[in-house]
């Protein structure tokens, strides 16, 4: 036994063949899970254009998995996505907007996304401030750093 996790993407192509008996001898399945009928349907769906009849395809094959339980699945856990709408435009959500914006194979928000208007204005104000006080809180580090290390060699005088 062993637990273990898996992610797909939008689109299941990869997640479905993990479950193909080829998978067994190529290396991707680790439930050694094997249905002829599965096979077929993962070659059909494959080769299936139209997406309404695909998706009843896949469909067939998530019963197939569900009763036959290659995996038996403890939890779905979220994927959480944190990103600053306020400041940035340009963001790409996936699956016709009801998708995720990061954690994503595609890389559409990566190349639109940009600073917005409002970053425009006070990115350079708040910028300095964040460096101002990146530098004190440095400073104060290293002079309780000096101030902890100098009481110590003190200490081993007095002792010593």
């Amino acid at each position: 036994m062993f637990i273990w996790g898996w992610g797909g993407d939008y689109d299941p192509m990869f997640i479905l063949s993990i479950f193909t008996s080829a998978q067994v001898y190529n290396g991707w399945s680790d439930s050694a899970y094997r249905n002829p009928t599965y096979d077929k349907l993962f070659a059909e769906q494959n080769t299936t254009i139209d997406q309404t009849k695909r998706k009843a395809i896949v469909d067939q094959m998530q019963q197939i998995l569900y009763k036959d339980s290659p995996y038996i699945i403890l939890a779905y856990p979220y994927d959480v996505e944190g990103y600053n709408n306020g400041n940035w435009t340009g963001w790409v959500r996936n699956l016709d907007g009801k998708g995720g914006v990061i954690y994503t194979t595609f890389i559409d928000s990566y190349l639109y996304a940009h600073p917005g208007s409002a970053a425009k204005s006070s990115s350079s104000s708040s910028s300095s401030v964040w460096i101002v006080i990146g530098v004190v809180a440095g400073l104060i580090v290293v002079a309780v750093i000096v101030l902890l290390a100098m009481r110590g060699r003190r200490r081993q005088v007095e002792e010593g």
